[in-house]
């Protein structure tokens, strides 16, 4: 690999002719394979070859609908490029924002094709994002208009919301923060634990780094786990020591958003939060009763 990385520029330069000559699918699906490859192994020549590589994309992107793989494969390429090159990665923008905002469109009439991957790239290119920019964040509404329809994307989408709070902080809950609340909220008793252990994650992160504003926008959300995991039907115990580590990251850093946290619930669902902590409660007792009635019987 060492050996190869001097003659990087000039792979590249011969990749981008044979994509340009190359007339079918197949072709270009081999050829793009290759640049992918190539591209992983740049490194410090990353910012050197890049202008090649995105002068080309708009237009093979262009003439690539309807061919999905193909598609895959621009956005892997747009991918690692971004990854590759790290704090220079707002080069890329001009190319990788008009498609990230053109894929993650609820209005698009066949966006599922490549939605999986264009997220992974708007994930890619926010986590390598040196501050914050014009478009960057664009794509979340319709990223939280895709979410609040399907439970598809929680994964990965629950990733791009918690990587762009932590870049725009208060500003992007201000325009966002009630949709992110129905959209999160709308997944409580409806999804299995690990989806929910994701929106946890994204919760925790959140509140961590906004914890006035992400506690005034996303407490409905968080009063619904709460309520969820002390309900004994649910059974949602896997859940607990993630809401736990929530919690008790308030109490220590920010006590008097938690207290405000404490008298929302009890102010806006007082009679659940007393129903779920009597079921609770009546289920802890029933466990302990059974605990203790089956050690009485093994030791007689």
């Amino acid at each position: 690999v060492e050996q190869f990385r001097p003659l990087a520029t000039d792979a590249v330069r011969l990749l981008i002719a044979d994509l340009a000559r190359c007339s079918d699918y197949e072709s270009q699906l081999e050829v793009f394979s290759v640049l992918n490859l190539v591209i992983d192994h740049l490194q410090e020549r990353a910012k050197e070859c890049a202008p090649m590589i995105l002068q080309m994309i708009p237009q093979l992107w262009r003439e690539s609908e309807g061919q999905g793989l193909l598609r895959i494969q621009i956005l892997l390429a747009l991918q690692r490029l971004v990854h590759a090159l790290g704090n220079d990665s707002p080069m890329t923008y001009p190319v990788v924002l008009p498609i990230l905002q053109f894929v993650i469109d609820a209005d698009n009439p066949d966006p599922v094709n490549a939605l999986e991957d264009v997220v992974c790239l708007w994930i890619v290119v926010l986590r390598h994002a040196p501050g914050p920019a014009d478009g960057l964040c664009g794509p979340l509404r319709g990223l939280l208009r895709i979410m609040r329809d399907s439970t598809e994307q929680i994964f990965t989408g629950t990733r791009c919301i918690t990587s762009s709070v932590l870049l725009y902080g208060d500003a992007l809950l201000e325009t966002h923060g009630r949709d992110i609340n129905a959209v999160l909220g709308g997944y409580v008793g409806n999804v299995k634990d690990k989806a929910l252990t994701d929106i946890v994650h994204c919760l925790d992160a959140i509140v961590q780094a906004c914890p006035r504003q992400g506690l005034g926008f996303l407490a409905d959300t968080i009063v619904a786990i709460v309520l969820d995991v002390l309900d004994p039907e649910r059974g949602n115990q896997v859940i607990a020591p993630f809401l736990s580590l929530v919690v008790s990251r308030l109490a220590i850093r920010s006590p008097d958003e938690l207290l405000r946290l404490f008298d929302y619930a009890c102010t806006t669902r007082g009679p659940d939060v007393a129903a779920a902590v009597e079921r609770h409660e009546r289920a802890v007792t029933r466990a302990t009763t059974t605990t203790t009635t089956t050690t009485t019987m093994t030791t007689t």
